[in-house]
């Protein structure tokens, strides 16, 4: 469990890094990383297998790496969809869930957008755009509907990059809840 700890926390801190840099998160980084998880859940599985059996111990693991990168990636990718969040956070996302496995991912994924809900005020204060955002979420909250639901101004934009949200709520599952599978 330790090397898939470390190939998964080391996947995370490289792909912060790059996203922070360039604004993106290589394909190669995050695919081969889900590549490295069903390698690291296969090697884990045969050498606890006592009866040698190698479809029998490889199924679960297999089934779980796939699993926590599909559910993991479920609610990110319908971000992506609606231009919340980029493709490569997906992809991370993705990765995270197959080492860590569908339950661990679904709580790395919820510890990375509340982190990423923290940053994101800092980076709306670096900005001077806390206070208009603000109002336009109390704005947006108490017309919902009827006349003057349409007269809200636009919120400002501002962007930030979100692989470090995840390496930090990634890091937090692993630290607080326990390590890979």
């Amino acid at each position: 469990m330790l090397l898939s700890e470390a190939l998964l926390v080391a996947t995370c801190v490289l792909a912060a890094v790059v996203d922070h840099r360039r604004g993106e998160i290589p394909d190669s980084l995050s695919l081969g990383a889900c590549g490295a998880a069903a390698f690291a859940g296969a090697a884990a599985s045969l050498s606890a297998s006592a009866d040698g059996a190698l479809l029998g111990a490889l199924a679960p693991s297999l089934l779980r790496t796939a699993g926590g990168a599909l559910l993991t990636a479920l609610v990110p990718l319908l971000l992506w969809r609606r231009g919340a969040l980029g493709g490569g956070d997906v992809k991370l996302f993705a990765a995270v869930g197959a080492f860590l496995g569908p339950l661990r991912g679904l709580e790395a994924c919820l510890a990375s957008f509340l982190v990423g809900s923290l940053l994101g005020l800092v980076a709306l204060a670096r900005a001077g755009a806390l206070g208009a955002t603000l109002e336009h979420v109390a704005g947006s909250a108490t017309r919902p509907f009827g006349r003057g639901a349409a007269e809200v101004p636009a919120a400002p934009q501002t962007w930030m990059r979100f692989a470090p949200a995840i390496l930090l709520g990634t890091l937090a599952v692993l630290f607080l809840r326990g390590g890979a599978r």
